[in-house]
C-alpha cells in the first residue's frame, strides 16, 4: 500500500512489518496500542516534497475504534536523489467500552483484525521550490490491515489489566484452598481464550476442591425442601451446590453432556458464581 500522489507516483510505500509488531501499554484510564509504521519514502519527482500532519484512525469490523497519532510530530522528506526509510511510531488510545465491544464480537479462533486508515498532507519543500512551480499541497490516504494473533491479543488484555469478568481476589491458605484458587485462575484464562466448556469444567474442579464434606445432590435437595427456614449461609450454600450441578455436564462425557453446547454467557455466569463462592468459603 502507498501514499499515492495525483501524478500517479508514490510518495511512500507503507508497511506493517512482522518483525516490528504492535505493542500494548496501560494508560491512565485508557489502553494504549502502539503501532510501528514502516514508510519506504521514494525519491522526489519534480520539487522535493515532505509529508506533514500524519494521522489516522483504527477500525474494527467496519466501525471506528480510535484516533491514531504519531508519538511525535515529524516532517518526512522526499529528496531528488533518494528516498529515506522512516519508521514513525503511532499510538491508538482505546477506551474500556471499545475493548468490551471487541470482546463481545471477536471470534476466539481467529486473529483480531483492524483497518488502519492513514492520511497526510504532502507539500513542496518551500525552501527549495521553484517560484514558478505549479506543485500544490496534496492530501494522501492509505489503508493497511493490522492483524493481531489471538495469543498476542490475550497478552495485550493482560498488559492492559483488562478484566471483563470481575474475578474477586481469593485469599490463599491451605493446600486444598490453593488448588481451588488455581483451578479458578485457570478457568479465567480459558474464558478469555474463548474455551467455554473447559472454563466451566475448571470451575467445577475449583468448587470440588473446597472439600465441603457433603453429598452435593442430597444437600441441595434438603436445602431446597426447607428453603423458607434457611439461614444466609445455607442460602449461599444453595448457590454453591447449584453451581456444581450446572458445571456437571462439562466434566462428564455422558449422552446428556454431548447434547449441551456451552456458550459465552453460560461460562460467564458460572465463573462469577464460582469466584464468589470460593471467596466466601475461604475467607471464613
Amino acid at each position: 500500500m502507498s501514499f499515492t500522489l495525483s501524478s500517479g507516483s508514490a510518495f511512500s510505500d507503507n508497511l506493517l512489518l512482522a518483525d516490528s509488531p504492535p505493542a500494548a501499554q496501560k494508560g491512565i484510564g485508557c489502553y494504549l496500542l502502539w503501532i510501528n509504521l514502516h514508510m519506504d519514502v521514494k525519491a522526489a519527482r519534480g520539487a522535493e516534497r515532505m509529508l506533514t500532519d500524519l494521522r489516522g484512525s483504527l477500525h474494527y469490523s467496519g466501525k471506528f475504534v480510535a484516533e491514531v497519532f504519531p508519538e511525535r510530530a515529524a516532517l518526512i522528506r522526499s529528496f531528488f536523489s533518494h528516498g529515506i526509510p522512516n519508521t514513525p511510531q503511532l499510538c491508538a488510545t482505546l477506551s474500556r467500552s471499545t475493548i468490551e465491544e471487541i470482546e463481545r464480537t471477536r471470534d476466539s479462533t481467529q486473529d483480531v483484525s483492524f483497518d488502519l486508515k492513514l492520511s497526510g498532507l504532502v507539500v513542496p519543500d518551500l525552501a527549495k521550490i521553484d517560484p514558478g512551480s505549479s506543485n500544490q499541497p496534496e492530501v494522501v490516504n492509505d489503508t493497511l490491515k493490522l492483524n493481531i494473533s489471538q495469543t498476542e491479543w490475550i497478552k495485550f488484555l493482560k498488559t492492559w489489566q483488562y478484566q471483563e469478568i470481575l474475578l474477586l481476589e481469593v485469599p490463599l491458605g491451605t493446600s486444598n484452598e490453593t488448588s481451588a484458587t488455581s483451578y479458578l485462575k485457570t478457568a479465567h484464562d480459558l474464558f478469555l481464550k474463548g474455551h467455554w466448556e473447559s472454563c466451566v469444567s475448571e470451575c467445577r474442579k475449583a468448587l470440588e476442591n473446597l472439600r465441603i464434606g457433603i453429598n452435593p445432590t442430597a444437600k441441595l435437595n434438603e436445602l431446597l425442601a426447607n428453603r423458607k427456614k434457611n439461614s444466609a449461609d445455607e442460602r449461599a450454600l444453595v448457590l454453591l451446590l447449584a453451581t456444581v450441578d450446572i458445571c456437571s455436564p462439562a466434566s462428564h462425557a455422558d449422552e446428556n453432556a454431548e447434547s449441551i453446547v456451552w456458550r459465552r454467557n453460560d461460562a460467564e455466569i458460572v465463573l462469577h458464581y464460582t469466584a464468589a463462592s470460593v471467596r466466601r468459603l475461604l475467607a471464613r
